[in-house]
């Protein structure tokens, strides 16, 4: 069995590649928040415990938790915030550590925004998953409609990027994802190739690409209009909307031009860019053993 450890900030792209390993690999898959929001139904010590710290203002009728309240209320109270995380985190990581010891999987992948030392016994490696802070603004916008000033809040409460790269500083594989790349904007060779050597001369282990961006239904306004807004008068939507029409993929119309350089570029440097290099060199070496960090 091996466990990878995926962090990195909110609206980073960890669910991307987690839908890589767990389509094209089998991993089994466990989030911390997903595990996190269980222990918060009904019926469980962590359900009652929240309420005996912070009050029953932010149930519904029915008595579950509304979670859209709850998160408001301790957007706004530092030391509410405090108090669910002590309660919660170590529930979580419990109940993780006794998933992980009765599943049958060969591989695992355990996703969670915030990690630190003590939760080192649990991984074989650990992956940490970058982009800019603009992107990750961005995304939480499009994908989940939170304001600017709610996305910069959640960040803060996160670890920051070099804490993350601390972690991957005590010897544990770390790499780039190199996506989105935006079609007409940021797909030039000189921007792709900045990006791999960048990583190079921070020692990241892998670049992964993605030449192009998704949009999903209900996205794709959003995005658009924000192309315009953004870039006035250069013709963007119409650009996109002539070339992708509805599609979910939007490749860039360079993408075969840009993977040749790339790729070049990374055989030149030793960085490993294809998802079978990385996942083989990751889980390299270890046998039956875990890693120890001591």
């Amino acid at each position: 069995m091996r466990v990878i450890g995926l962090t990195g900030g909110v609206g980073a792209g960890k669910s991307r590649i987690l839908d890589i390993l767990q389509t094209e690999y089998g991993a089994e898959i466990i989030v911390a928040d997903q595990v996190a929001h269980e222990l918060m139904e009904p019926g469980h010590e962590g359900y009652e415990m929240v309420i005996r710290a912070l009050g029953n203002s932010f149930l519904k009728p029915d008595g579950t938790i509304d979670r859209p309240l709850l998160s408001a209320l301790i957007f706004h109270d530092q030391n509410a915030l405090e108090t669910m995380n002590g309660i919660i985190h170590p529930m979580v990581w419990k109940t993780i550590k006794d998933k992980i010891s009765s599943s049958q999987a060969d591989l695992i992948v355990v996703e969670s925004a915030i990690m630190g030392r003590e939760q080192d016994d649990i991984y074989d490696e650990m992956w940490y998953v970058y982009t800019s802070e603009e992107n990750r603004i961005r995304r939480l916008n499009e994908n989940r409609g939170y304001s600017r000033e709610r996305s910069l809040s959640i960040m803060k409460n996160q670890l920051s990027d070099e804490e993350f790269r601390e972690l991957a500083d005590r010897g544990l594989f770390a790499g780039v994802l190199l996506m989105p790349v935006l079609p007409f904007l940021e797909d030039t060779e000189e921007n792709v190739l900045e990006v791999v050597e960048r990583a190079a001369e921070a020692g990241a282990s892998f670049v992964y690409p993605a030449l192009g961006v998704t949009m999903r239904e209900g996205q794709r306004e959003y995005f658009l209009q924000g192309l315009e807004d953004a870039f006035p008068g250069q013709g963007l939507r119409a650009r996109y909307l002539r070339r992708y029409g509805d599609r979910y993929c939007c490749a860039s119309p360079r993408a075969r031009r840009l993977w040749e350089g790339f790729s070049r570029r990374c055989g030149q440097l030793g960085m490993r860019y294809r998802m079978e290099q990385i996942v083989s060199a990751a889980t390299r070496d270890y046998g039956d053993r875990q890693l120890s960090f001591f």
